[in-house]
């Protein structure tokens, strides 16, 4: 049963408008999953009246704010709509990179790693570097490595997801965006058995989050889950005296730092007595 998305009312998938409200129904997205993923939006033959670009901008705001409360397929439809709006390149791709962003939150990997993709050849051509400014553009090209080097790594692809992950450091170093980019390396190469790779990735990480302000990723603090999976790797390997040093550091930097810490972490440190 289909419901109207504004007040509730049964409505059915014919009908264009909501006879309780007068809300605008749009069609699920099964309907639309072709739109989605086509290449280009010439191939739609949909036929619209152009959109000022102050009524995009609007329209993007409001389907943020839908993807900001949660609200994914909602943003994701309102998107699709106002795709249809425009020709102008840089807004087609502005929407088609936030359209891959609801697609990793939704963990639809396969798609969203082709619209990232997609944006990745756009964002990095002279084009957009002529027309953005550097800040969004930059912006824009962290988020969809850092991405796409997530989706890899989910998808078990952990050569392409460190390549991504490093091209982050390498472009972003000296930055806390860097000292994330190594952590999630570190991760990579953890989960392919490389011991050394991982401990030095680590040990980077921890040196360039002490000269940067607190930095946190996912509520969770960049240094301290460096400290932490440090501990946790050389206790793995035997190094026991080592391992303990490094989950009292990561203690003594919430202590420091004034910080609660996350139980997932306590569940760890709280083995040790760090008083001595």
């Amino acid at each position: 049963m289909l419901l109207c998305e504004e007040c509730g009312n049964h409505i059915e998938a014919t009908w264009k408008f909501c006879p309780n409200c007068n809300h605008k129904i749009i069609p699920r997205i099964k309907e639309i999953d072709n739109l989605i993923l086509n290449d280009s939006i010439v191939n739609l033959e949909i036929k619209h009246e152009s959109v000022s670009p102050f009524q995009i901008e609007d329209e993007i705001k409001t389907a943020e704010r839908l993807f900001d409360s949660g609200m994914l397929e909602r943003s994701k439809l309102h998107l699709i709509d106002l795709l249809k709006q425009t020709t102008d390149i840089l807004w087609i791709n502005s929407i088609e990179y936030r359209l891959a962003n609801i697609l990793y939150e939704e963990k639809a990997w396969k798609h969203a790693e082709i619209k990232y993709l997609k944006c990745l050849d756009f964002y990095e051509s002279e084009y957009a570097n002529e027309q953005l400014d550097n800040l969004e553009l930059q912006d824009k090209l962290w988020f969809i490595l850092f991405y796409l080097g997530d989706i890899m790594f989910n998808k078990r692809q952990y050569n392409h997801a460190a390549e991504y992950f490093l091209e982050c450091f390498q472009r972003y170093k000296g930055s806390q965006r860097g000292a994330l980019a190594l952590l999630r390396l570190a991760n990579c190469t953890n989960a392919q058995g490389d011991f050394e790779s991982t401990l030095t990735n680590l040990d980077m990480c921890i040196q360039s989050c002490k000269e940067h302000d607190l930095f946190y990723y996912q509520d969770e603090s960049v240094e301290a889950r460096a400290y932490l999976l440090r501990g946790i790797l050389l206790q793995s390997e035997g190094y026991i005296e080592e391992s303990e040093k490094s989950f009292k550091e990561c203690y003594q930097f919430y202590v420091a730092e004034g910080l609660d810490i996350p139980e997932h972490h306590w569940d760890i440190l709280s083995r040790f007595d760090f008083s001595l």
